[in-house]
């Protein structure tokens, strides 16, 4: 038989156990975040960058997880503020970032080695790839990643993916008097980057791999001065951003390719009237017949191989079916100020 203090009794616990429990709770959802890493995009709470893409692989080189987003940066007010959250197994991790690039252009879930941004192939022809007008920016960094609940977790690491961290290079080719008869330039460029892995080395995916570009004259063409211009990908062989896990002597060790062009001119009729090669033997013959028009480095001392490295600009000026003048740029011409000589 149940007596009253019984009943009572029971009725204390049921009420504790239910204060116990919404104490928990209300200490659940509102003061445990069980996101264990932030990251701070400057460019997303300014809204400066259309598209972010963020990766973590951990120090074995095994994809943890990929992010994509689009503008807006509206899906949270964290997120307004420029601050993405993360939950993933604490320890230590690779970080690659990209911004404004092509969707569809970088691999997902692959492991660190085989990850990359890369070209899209031209079906039609072998080993040929597509340039692009677009201007992409990439960040690679690492981090430790904490426990659930550490105070560093708390803490937001900043991803600072700016305009200087645009990887690309400038190709302008310039025609001087193009005879009338030309109305289309199709260039393939040879030795530039079809793929940047996420260790920040620009490679191709074969030695025969070009880059195409297609103009029209009309359009880029002012009095007697036709001139393309051309953001593309840096010689394979240079680097930007290199991971922190990459060693100096790798570093060092890195070349880039030299650049060359195969130019076709078409008429109105899609008639190809014209060829212009640029090889690494016509540079040559340039060096030893223009010694004056050679183009320096930063240290004013005349190039020996002509690489476009990431930020620069190399101007080809062609008169008749000869280049007659190369010049080499820096930074300041891939962005709204003028250039400067380097």
């Amino acid at each position: 038989m149940i007596t009253y203090n019984m009943v009572k009794y029971g009725r204390w616990l049921l009420g504790l156990y239910l204060m116990i429990f919404m104490m928990t709770s209300c200490t659940y959802d509102y003061f445990v975040d069980e996101n264990n890493l932030r990251i701070y995009v400057p460019q997303i709470e300014k809204g400066e960058i259309e598209r972010f893409y963020i990766a973590f692989h951990d120090k074995a080189g095994q994809h943890t997880l990929t992010r994509q987003i689009d503008a807006p940066f509206n899906k949270d007010e964290l997120m307004q503020q420029g601050i993405l959250r993360f939950k993933l197994p604490y320890g230590e991790y690779n970080i690659s970032c990209f911004a404004d690039y092509t969707q569809g252009s970088i691999t997902e879930g692959n492991p660190f080695s085989d990850s990359y941004q890369k070209k899209d192939r031209i079906e039609e022809q072998p080993d040929t790839y597509q340039s692009r007008t677009t201007n992409p920016r990439s960040f690679f960094t690492d981090a430790t990643v904490y426990p659930i609940g550490h105070p560093e977790a708390a803490v937001p690491r900043t991803i600072n993916i700016d305009e200087n961290q645009r990887y690309k290079g400038k190709v302008i080719t310039r025609f001087k008097k193009l005879p009338a008869i030309v109305t289309r330039v199709d260039i393939y460029y040879k030795g530039l980057s079809t793929k940047y892995s996420f260790d920040g080395v620009f490679n191709r995916f074969s030695s025969n791999d070009r880059i195409f570009a297609s103009f029209d004259v009309l359009s880029n063409t002012s009095g007697t001065l036709t001139e393309f211009h051309d953001i593309i990908n840096p010689s394979a062989g240079t680097n930007f951003g290199v991971m922190p896990s990459i060693s100096k002597a790798v570093k060092q060790a890195l070349v880039g390719e030299t650049l060359e062009l195969d130019i076709k001119l078409f008429d109105s009729n899609n008639n190809l009237v014209g060829l212009i090669p640029f090889t690494m033997a016509d540079f040559e013959d340039f060096k030893a017949n223009n010694p004056t028009k050679v183009p320096v480095d930063s240290e004013g001392k005349p190039i020996e191989n002509l690489i476009l490295k990431p930020q620069d600009t190399i101007v080809f000026t062609f008169e008749g079916f000869t280049v007659v003048n190369i010049q080499l740029y820096g930074w300041g011409d891939i962005i709204d100020g003028g250039a400067t000589p380097m």
